[in-house]
């Protein structure tokens, strides 16, 4: 953070200031990985990138008992399952193992570690 007084900032005034950059590591060009050979897709998200998360919860007691009553529960629930009621929600996210890149390495790169900048 570079602190200034409010003063400096309403009058024209000039400031140097240092800021260091990450630079691509000129190894890998920013893959993290010590060779091409040793760079895949993720097994995780088939390198996509993404991840897809589906949450199915069963409708609460006292209507699990209302369906009984009518038929045994025996319609067909979205998505053609029969007999199944409650909801369903899909959310995609991330790929955690890739951190989203979609690739993995298996051996990291010797100048950056596997960091992807040197």
């Amino acid at each position: 953070p570079v602190h200034v007084s409010l003063e400096d900032l309403l009058k024209p005034k000039l400031f140097n200031t240092t800021v260091n950059r990450q630079v691509i590591c000129p190894v890998c060009m920013g893959t993290g990985a010590s060779s091409p050979e040793n760079f895949h897709d993720c097994p995780v998200c088939g390198g996509s990138g993404m991840s897809y998360h589906l949450h199915e919860e069963p409708a609460c007691a006292s209507c699990q008992k209302a369906s009984a009553s009518d038929g045994g529960g025996q319609g067909v629930a979205s998505g053609g399952r029969r007999g199944w009621r409650g909801f369903r929600q899909a959310s995609h996210s991330w790929c955690k193992a890739c951190d989203g890149a979609g690739k993995i390495s298996d051996k990291g790169c010797p100048n950056c570690g596997g960091g992807n900048t040197g």
